[in-house]
């Protein structure tokens, strides 16, 4: 625990509507305050937690600048190598070291490699978390655990059975095999070195928030490196009224996402006219919302 707090920083983010901050001894003064009010806190106080409706919850995940504070954590940043991930997201055993370890290996080849992992989510009454792939595989065979977001295709990697069955190390790790983007859904989760593209400050969560650095990646010749042995989950599985909220959060920034989604596509045609055509084409008429416009546009031609 100790070496983990040594390791945590913690970023204030403003908008630049935000006044009062935006000079440094406003910022200093808001930090202090913070420190301050940490000093004497009672963590075993409980939360109490706000109510929000589905309509509030959604604006809110439209506000929130999920690719400012990715990049921003990126920036500050001092490892080699770098895993964006969920504060929630939890890892198999040695997780760390064996990527360490297969990163050892797989970078003496070059840089344009992003070391894939495999990701589940783990039914919310499951007290015993699955460390290892045999925990996970009995879990999953009484329909406690699933590839994560299982309904959708973003988060699947071919081979599962083969990967489940390949016996596990203790401290390394071999690629099961290489793939390049070939979905534009598929959102891969990886460690990779600090090289990797930055992302796309103009997409807002929930649409293609993330996966629009893997697009990028794509444009430049990244394979990524499925891992043998090593996953991550998550505790809980998603329940309906959250997946009501983030489709209402999709349809209210449809229009600026679609305008997004356009701009990278005629950037990446520019920047990277060899590997444009390789690269999957990006649906920008997602939802029920983007199909309507798409079948009004098809009518028009």
């Amino acid at each position: 625990m100790q070496e983990a707090r040594s390791k945590l920083s913690v970023h204030f983010l403003f908008t630049n509507t935000f006044e009062r901050y935006r000079d440094t001894d406003g910022v200093d003064e808001f930090v202090g305050r913070i420190t301050e009010l940490y000093k004497n806190f009672d963590y075993n106080q409980k939360c109490t937690k706000e109510e929000f409706s589905e309509s509030e919850q959604a604006r809110l995940f439209n506000n929130y600048p999920i690719n400012v504070v990715r990049n921003m954590a990126r920036f500050y940043s001092n490892s080699k190598y770098i895993l964006s991930a969920d504060m929630n997201h939890l890892f198999s055993r040695n997780f760390e070291r064996k990527m360490i370890n297969l990163a050892n290996k797989v970078y003496t080849k070059g840089n344009n490699f992003a070391l894939t992992y495999r990701i589940f989510e783990v039914n919310q009454n499951q007290t015993k978390m699955p460390n290892t792939k045999v925990l996970l595989k009995e879990l999953m065979k009484k329909g406690l655990a699933f590839e994560f977001h299982h309904y959708m295709a973003a988060h699947k990697i071919k081979n599962l059975s083969e990967w489940l069955n390949t016996p596990e190390s203790h401290l390394n790790t071999d690629p099961q095999f290489n793939v390049t983007l070939t979905n534009a859904q598929w959102e891969p989760q990886f460690v990779s070195l600090r090289n990797v593209p930055f992302h796309d400050e103009s997409f807002f969560y929930p649409v293609r928030d993330n996966t629009v650095q893997r697009w990028e990646m794509c444009h430049l010749n990244y394979q990524f490196v499925i891992a043998n042995d090593v996953f991550m989950f998550h505790h809980g599985i998603k329940e309906r009224q959250e997946k009501n909220t983030i489709e209402m959060a999709r349809l209210n920034i449809f229009p600026w996402a679609f305008q997004a989604m356009t701009i990278f596509t005629n950037k990446m045609a520019l920047l990277y006219p060899k590997t444009h055509p390789t690269c999957p084409e990006i649906d920008r008429f997602f939802g029920p919302k983007g199909k309507k416009i798409k079948s009004m546009l098809g009518r028009m031609h």
